[in-house]
């Protein structure tokens, strides 16, 4: 049976719902507080916080989701520093682990990366370069970030510890001119 997926900003009416598959795949759940303040000033994709989610058709349940933010636009971009573009963070990405992508399952959906591609999307419109942090040890996720152009930034470490999250930058390529 194929599944019929709608792609689409989160409401506040999502959040219990995202609380819940947070919690599934993470084994704790965010706050809600957290949650909602997350959509409440901007979730029109125009820059601003957004928040969107993957919806399996048939059960209304959400399957996946993706938050990003944009960083104060009077700072200097941290990973091109003689850039004049904006940074957005990836604040978090993830998706329900009965939906995760399986490269042997010819019927895969690929929410992770359709989440992904749809939220670069709108850092591509405001000319911003795109960060987020990943584990180590989440190689699939750290294959799927290089495929859509991330790189690994350099890390400075305030106490000599060994790093167990990578930083990804993808910065964002002008179109040229005509």
């Amino acid at each position: 049976m194929e599944l019929k997926l709608i792609f689409r900003a989160a409401t506040a009416h999502d959040a219990e719902s995202i609380a819940e598959l947070h919690a599934k795949v993470y084994g704790q759940p965010p706050c809600i507080k957290s949650l909602r303040k997350a959509w409440e000033k901007d979730t029109d994709g125009k820059g601003g916080r957004s928040v969107h989610v993957c919806v399996d058709q048939a059960t209304s349940q959400i399957i996946g989701a993706i938050f990003s933010r944009p960083k104060a636009p009077d700072k200097k971009n941290r990973f091109l520093p003689n850039t004049q573009q904006q940074e957005r963070e990836i604040v978090d990405h993830f998706v329900h682990p009965d939906f995760q992508h399986d490269r042997r399952k010819a019927e895969n959906p690929k929410i992770g990366l359709r989440l992904l591609t749809q939220n670069l999307k709108i850092s591509d419109k405001v000319n911003a370069t795109t960060i987020l942090s990943v584990s180590k040890t989440n190689a699939a996720a750290i294959h799927l970030y290089d495929a859509l152009g991330f790189k690994t930034a350099p890390q400075k470490n305030k106490n000599n510890s060994k790093p167990t999250k990578l930083v990804m930058v993808r910065p964002q390529i002008s179109p040229a001119p005509v």
